[in-house]
């Protein structure tokens, strides 16, 4: 061991300059990351960082670069980059006396140390030596930097639309530079670090999580400021999404792309001619007629419902089966085996306990039995992330607001329209899926209501038991330029008894008359008759089959599931032409004009605008 004597003021010079050259570092890698994922590597690029750090005091590392500068330098460049577009002069006042009054403690410590001839003593090895007192001294000014600027909430910066504006385009440019691939994988880094599942190089990490990273910031930030959607959009946000898309061979960049894109409004278009529609009316358990009605199309067209349909919406019991075919992307096999479980399971309740609950809480059933089921089923996939399955249609889920003034349809999609336009239904896209299918689902009498928000939500099938109109809105707004080609409605089944003189003359009882209005309110055949006359001819399916008997939404007695699956089947077997002319229009491919016309648009068109 030998003792170096060093200057005062060039000590002090050496603190300051290496403390800043540590808060650089820092900040580049925090405009490349985020919060969590810089958590994560700081534990260890801090050791790198503190270790060049001494070396550089030392004068051995010539030009002051960490492990990792060069790197940051080529990668991250104060041109390309940019200091933060956020400007708040309190805060930066307030961090620069923060980091000098850190240096200044951090020199008296020092100080207390150090020789009465103002002399500091410093510990030198032959080689890969370490100084005790200055690493000490920089890791303290680091850490205490760090933790004023990550205590800080970017939202919390953002106090106009300017600067939620300047937010976006911020992250927008973030998003090109980042897709990078030529340069990010060339270089040859000794360090292995861990983000979320990737795990390799330093190279690898920062070809696939820095787009990965970016993206879901972006995809954070237009869905808490829906607003600032038209500024990026101006700022051709879908010619970069778009183009990320395109070039990138890694799927989890590729599916976060397809996210970003639904956020802004941005629809795939049709894999047909035109737009395929389907619509699933509400029901209880009988909910099984559709999964034989949708195994019948699936056996005429050789492919999967969520491969047939450009747009997808359920009520009630289809909002059950909405999701499950499309949000698990189960199959009608795996899908009929969870529908019976479930309606086994839920609708099993003693006659006296479920009066009593009634009573008490306006619900036959146990709400909370049947909540926890959606929950186990759909666990924490939200509406928007089943976007980022790859081929997935447009879904909506309906049901109906009750404490507002007149009831009001509500919309759960997995998808934002584009900022021009504004559909009849309210909506959002950030529940999760069992909240969707919780709040469509919630029938009078049988479930207790859903809060979501400050609203109240109940059984859509109470406002549009048919939802086949609200789909047709909706693709009219994705698809402006589009024709309809194929709607396919799908209802639960109806009963029509036959009319005797003993019926009529019990008609104006009071049972018969709440029966009706129910009846009457949940009708489906009304807009079954609207949308075949004002449809193009040819173009509409309604498959509703016909009911030997009566059946109640929680019917669950083997003998009636028996029943109620012959009378599917023959239904199926009496139109069999009809399912024969839906699939060969729901096979048609898209033709060579349009393909080239689709490309136009997406890849030409956009980078003109």
């Amino acid at each position: 061991m030998s003792t170096v004597k060093i200057p005062r003021k060039l000590y002090e010079s050496a603190l300051q300059a290496w403390s800043q050259v540590v808060e650089n570092a820092s900040d580049q890698w925090r405009r490349i990351l985020s919060r969590d994922q810089v958590s994560k590597l700081e534990p260890r690029l801090g050791v790198q960082l503190n270790d060049a750090n001494q070396e550089n005091v030392r004068g051995n590392s010539g030009k002051g670069q960490t492990v990792l500068g060069p790197l940051l330098d080529d990668a991250i460049s104060e041109e390309t980059i940019g200091h933060d577009v956020i400007k708040d002069d309190v805060l930066e006042r307030a961090l620069k006396e923060d980091r000098a009054q850190a240096t200044k403690n951090n020199v008296e410590k020092v100080d207390q140390s150090a020789s009465e001839n103002s002399e500091v003593d410093v510990e030198e090895r032959t080689k890969g030596t370490t100084s005790v007192p200055v690493s000490t001294a920089i890791s303290d000014s680091a850490t205490t930097t760090k933790e004023a600027k990550r205590n800080i909430p970017v939202e919390l910066l953002l106090r106009t639309q300017d600067d939620i504006d300047a937010r976006s385009r911020h992250l927008i440019r973030a998003i090109q530079l980042a897709d990078l691939p030529s340069v990010m994988t060339q270089r040859s880094v000794g360090t292995h670090v861990e983000i979320d599942t990737f795990q390799g190089q330093v190279g690898d990490v920062f070809s696939l999580t820095i787009p990965f990273c970016r993206l879901e910031e972006f995809s954070e930030h237009l869905l808490r400021y829906p607003n600032s959607r038209a500024t990026v959009i101006n700022d051709k946000a879908l010619s970069v999404l778009l183009e990320v898309k395109m070039k990138t061979r890694d799927e989890p960049v590729r599916a976060l792309t397809r996210q970003c894109l639904s956020v802004l409004g941005y629809a795939e278009p049709p894999r047909g001619p035109g737009i395929r529609i389907l619509s699933i009316d509400g029901g209880g358990v009988r909910g099984l007629l559709v999964i034989e009605v949708l195994r019948q199309l699936e056996k005429c067209t050789g492919r999967k419902i969520s491969e047939l349909f450009d747009y997808v919406v359920g009520v009630s019991t289809g909002a059950i089966l909405v999701g499950i075919l499309t949000a698990l992307q189960k199959d009608l096999d795996e899908c009929h085996r969870l529908y019976r479980n479930m309606s086994s399971t839920v609708f099993q309740q003693s006659s006296w306990w479920g009066t009593g609950k009634l009573v008490w809480n306006h619900a036959y059933y146990d709400t909370m039995q049947w909540q926890q089921i959606l929950q186990e089923l759909y666990g924490d996939l939200t509406m928007i992330h089943s976007s980022r399955i790859q081929d997935m249609p447009r879904v909506g889920i309906l049901s109906a607001i009750v404490n507002k003034q007149q009831l009001v349809p509500f919309l759960f999609r997995n998808y934002q329209l584009p900022p021009r336009d504004e559909s009849y239904y309210a909506g959002s896209c950030s529940p999760h899926v069992w909240e969707a299918v919780r709040a469509s689902s919630s029938a009078p009498f049988y479930f207790e209501e859903f809060h979501y928000n400050g609203d109240v939500h109940q059984d859509g099938g109470i406002i549009q038991n048919n939802p086949t109109a609200a789909a047709i809105h909706e693709s009219r707004l994705l698809w402006p330029d589009e024709k309809i080609q194929c709607v396919v409605s799908i209802g639960s089944g109806r009963y029509i008894p036959e009319e005797s003189p003993s019926s009529c003359a019990r008609s104006t009882s009071l049972k018969t008359k709440i029966v009706k209005i129910v009846d009457s309110a949940t009708d489906t055949e009304a807009v079954h008759t609207l949308c075949n006359d004002l449809l193009p001819p040819g173009t509409y399916f309604r498959f509703n089959p016909y009911l030997s008997e009566p059946f109640t939404l929680d019917e669950t007695r083997p003998e009636k599931m028996d029943k109620l699956r012959h009378d599917a089947q023959m239904y199926l077997r009496r139109n069999g032409k009809k399912f024969e002319r839906a699939a060969e229009l729901l096979v048609q491919p898209r033709t060579i004009f349009q393909r080239c016309k689709d490309y136009f648009k997406d890849n030409v068109q956009e980078r003109l605008v």
